[in-house]
């Protein structure tokens, strides 16, 4: 399936860096100084002197960072080695190496059993310890492999015939006996292990250790395999196995998997769940380059028909066979191709989708004004539409928890606490199955309810809806037309200034905000909350969105969505829950002031809706809500007078009328604004300033204008009177 290797995007870095690390005496100058010049200088050796230098009080010399040669390496992307120390006087240096490193090559001397215990007992819960490699990859080198030796050697050097029993210990005193068994265990401890018991220590820190990639064994001497450590190093910097295998159960990891799911479905053009031969030739052009043979294809078919029976069909590669695909390449030590797959798509080293892909869409978006607010475009909506339909497996028009988590499968996750069902619940709209219920007796989320859901995101968090979007299968140069930014708030409302003749019915009404998602902020007091007296909220739901059919609503002259904010009147220091701060109201397109039975509430809501909108722009529009189903007449007729005389909207009355009506109306005065701005006495002496200001500059142009022209008619008139009397003068 794969064509040509590809070393394929290595993290994004221009050079892999390897710190080699590991205990005095182990070979680690000697491996370098092999892999970079092929020759092996016992003359030269650092760690044979180490222990010499530590009696002598001087720090062991340290190679300099050294480059392998390129004709060692595949690909393009060079290796720089980076020696170290482990003396105590060099642990600052260590640690900074370690620090700077892509991959750690952690030595130990081949064949012995205490330099090999070292590894399990300091080295490697040391890194785990510090954290300073993090999720890098370790490659465990056992280094002067010509030391290893057969087991009946190993019996030999010992004194024992490899085929008689061990002999029993001689008699003595208790002591004696203590102390022999001290210096046999000493003895055992620094004793060479064979390759057979080598072999098992190995397998037991690759079983407890998930940090070792790979374990390698070379020989400076021979000049064996020491390159081939720093290949391995590359390698595991850029195709580490780690994230896509798990070695305990020998199977592709969850990420790995879900990764491959989204790969499938991109690929899957027409949505039929198979992998069709020109689906599956078009994705081995994307990847590597060139299409398959047919007899290429037929091979593919056949490996995975003998493992996977359901991994093919008669329509093509399912995706149990894509996936087995990819795990056979994996097992087989060709990361290299599974790492090209998934990189083409998109996906970093920890395989979530790098943060570039999403760059390009959010640069177009650009730096917007708080009076302006992303939103998801057409395009956007119909693919989101799409999605949803793919997945309501069922088509009852509603997706279950199993069918939200299966659309997000392909994401690490939902976008945020809001797309689980007892957030959601409340939130947006939901309708069971069975008239109200789905099984279990649990509301699902109906399409309105999830794009309503999607239209939040994209107003909270552009960024988090564009990455989820690519996660849905969303291709990278489509992303820049799924969403968008509105118009200036505050010049849509000027355009749309209501003429003087409207009152009366003549004139024509200007268009409303253009912008498909309106937000309301709702004002109440902490009793209306404990009593659940409020406008279309909860008291435990502070957001609530709403879908408005097109034409529903005063002037919703399209779909809209409308985003209610409930807010504590009284809360925050200025009362109004940080409300009055001018910037976050020019990102509101109406407030709701909530009063109750009292008159004196209704005047302390008032208040509060004067201090509000006097921090405002004077664009804002407000409504008063009657949110007492027992409200007195007095009350209610002075709501009237007030909003009469402020020229806002008659009070809504949520208590009473139907939440759709409440709804559109709301919709109505968010698109119409200039139906609802309070017209204060701030509001008034500042539109007088603001008339005196336009009519004293009007004034002073007209009057420079009127002066200009006379002084440029009185120079005409000059000019032609010295032309004139310059001619009768040439006459006489």
């Amino acid at each position: 399936m794969p064509g040509k290797e590809s070393v394929g995007y290595a993290g994004g870095r221009g050079v892999v860096r390897v710190a080699v690390c590991g205990d005095a005496g182990t070979g680690k100058s000697s491996l370098i100084i092999a892999a970079a010049t092929d020759t092996f200088n016992s003359g030269s050796s650092f760690d044979a002197n180490f222990s010499q230098g530590q009696v002598e009080g001087t720090q062991p010399p340290v190679l300099p960072p050294t480059r392998i040669p390129s004709d060692v390496l595949p690909g393009s992307i060079p290796v720089t080695v980076a020696d170290t120390s482990s003396s105590y006087e060099w642990r600052a240096d260590l640690e900074k190496e370690l620090d700077k490193s892509d991959v750690v090559v952690l030595c130990y001397k081949s064949g012995c059993g205490k330099s090999l215990g070292r590894i399990g007992t300091y080295w490697l819960p040391e890194l785990r310890r510090t954290n300073l490699t993090g999720d890098k990859p370790v490659l465990l080198v056992g280094c002067q492999e010509d030391l290893v030796v057969s087991s009946s050697a190993v019996a030999s050097s010992q004194g024992q015939d490899p085929t008689s029993p061990l002999s029993s210990p001689g008699r003595g005193d208790a002591v004696r006996g203590n102390e022999n068994r001290l210096v046999e265990a000493s003895k055992a401890e620094d004793a060479m292990l064979d390759a057979e018991a080598l072999e098992s220590k190995l397998a037991l820190l690759i079983d407890e250790w998930k940090e070792i990639e790979v374990c390698l064994q070379c020989s400076a001497k021979r000049l064996s395999n020491c390159a081939e450590v720093f290949v391995q190093a590359q390698k595991a910097v850029m195709h580490p196995t780690g994230p896509l295998y798990d070695a305990q159960t020998g199977q592709l990891k969850p990420r790995c998997v879900r990764a491959l799911k989204r790969i499938f479905q991109i690929c899957d053009e027409d949505a039929d769940g198979f992998l069709s031969d020109r689906e599956l030739n078009h994705f081995q052009a994307t990847c590597f380059g060139t299409p398959l043979q047919p007899e290429e294809l037929e091979g593919v078919r056949k490996i995975i028909s003998t493992k996977v029976p359901e991994g093919i069909a008669p329509s093509g590669v399912t995706l149990k066979g894509f996936v087995y695909l990819h795990a056979l390449f994996v097992a087989r030590g060709r990361m290299d191709t599974t790492w090209t797959v998934l990189r083409k798509f998109g996906y970093d080293n920890a395989l979530e989708l790098r943060p570039d892909l999403c760059q390009g869409a959010l640069s177009q978006l650009g730096h917007f004004h708080p009076d302006q607010c992303v939103e998801i475009t057409d395009s956007g909506r119909d693919f989101l539409r799409l999605k949803f339909r793919q997945h309501d497996k069922d088509a009852d028009g509603v997706l279950s928890d199993a069918e939200l988590e299966e659309l997000f499968s392909t994401a690490p996750g939902f976008p945020g606490p809001e797309w689980h069902r007892d957030a959601y619940h409340g939130m947006v709209d939901t309708s069971g199955r069975g008239g109200g219920k789905s099984k279990g007796g649990e509301p699902c989320l109906t399409l309105d309810g999830f794009l309503s859901l999607w239209d939040l995101m994209a107003l909270r968090s552009p960024a988090t809806a564009l990455v989820h979007a690519l996660y849905l299968g969303r291709s990278k140069e489509d992303l820049p037309t799924f969403l968008r930014i509105s118009r200036r708030r505050k010049q849509e409302v000027r355009r749309a200034r209501r003429p003087q003749g409207i009152a009366s019915g003549s004139g024509h009404h200007k268009p409303p905000l253009t912008r498909r998602v309106l937000s309301c902020v709702v004002f109440a007091t902490p009793d209306q909350l404990r009593r659940n007296e409020t406008v279309l909220t909860e008291p435990d739901q502070q957001t609530r969105v709403f879908r408005v059919p097109a034409g529903q609503g005063d002037a919703a002259s399209s779909e809209k969505t409308l985003v209610v904010r409930q807010v504590e009147a009284g809360s925050g220091d200025d009362g109004a829950g940080g409300y009055t701060d001018a910037a976050l109201l020019q990102s509101v397109d109406l407030c709701v002031i909530c009063f109750g039975q009292k008159r004196d509430d209704l005047a302390d809501q008032v208040a509060l809706m004067k201090r509000v909108e006097r921090k405002g722009t004077g664009l804002l529009p407000f409504a008063l809500a009657c949110v007492s189903a027992s409200a007195d007449e007095g009350s209610s007729g002075m709501a009237d007078a007030i909003t009469q005389q402020l020229s806002m909207a008659k009070p809504l009355d949520p208590s009473s009328e139907a939440a759709s009506e409440t709804l559109a109306r709301l919709c109505g005065l968010c698109s119409d604004p200039h139906a609802s701005i309070p017209r204060t006495e701030e509001r008034l002496a500042k539109e007088h300033r603001d008339l005196v200001v336009r009519r004293c500059t009007t004034g002073l142009v007209v009057g420079a204008g009127v002066i200009s022209a006379l002084l440029i008619a009185h120079r005409l008139y000059a000019s032609a009177s010295n032309v004139e009397g310059a001619e009768d003068e040439s006459r006489e």
